[in-house]
């Protein structure tokens, strides 16, 4: 074995370096206000109930996060809903996160679960309604049948 001092501070030095790097690894919190599709009546991700009058409307906000079951820990989504009754208009608020431990953990497992948030509208009549989520509005029917998430009005 050749032993050659110039050739083994560098390698020293690289050790050193990403030891502490790795120490210092804390995970990150991954957070989101008011995004994501707004999906009414769907019970289950495959599954869409029509919008009667006079029933209560389940609401899941679909956050923009595709979470890593080996790099992702502990997950929360809320969201609440503001009925003015006077202008037909429902104001949805919705929050999420979770903590990425990618830096901590290293590779992280192609898997992909979704983040969402439930909540509940109260029962309406018929009519035509809008609803706000963050920078975007939607307009549905009550009574309707709904196809996929709910898509945002043209700006």
């Amino acid at each position: 074995m050749i032993s050659h001092p110039n050739c083994w501070l560098p390698i020293a030095l690289a050790i050193t370096i990403f030891a502490g790097c790795a120490e210092d690894a804390e995970p990150t919190l991954k957070t989101f206000e008011n995004e994501g599709d707004v999906c009414l009546n769907r019970f289950s991700f495959d599954d869409q109930s029509a919008i009667e009058a006079e029933a209560p409307i389940e609401v899941i906000v679909e956050l923009p996060v595709c979470l890593s079951s080996s790099c992702s820990s502990d997950a929360q989504a809320t969201c609440e809903v503001e009925l003015d009754a006077a202008t037909n208009t429902i104001t949805l608020t919705s929050q999420g996160s979770y903590l990425d431990t990618s830096v901590v953990d290293g590779t992280c497992t192609a898997d992909c679960g979704l983040l969402h948030a439930e909540c509940e509208i109260p029962a309406l009549p018929e009519g035509q309604y809008t609803l706000t989520h963050g920078q975007t509005t939607y307009t549905f029917e009550v009574p309707s049948q709904p196809e996929g998430c709910l898509q945002a009005d043209a700006s």
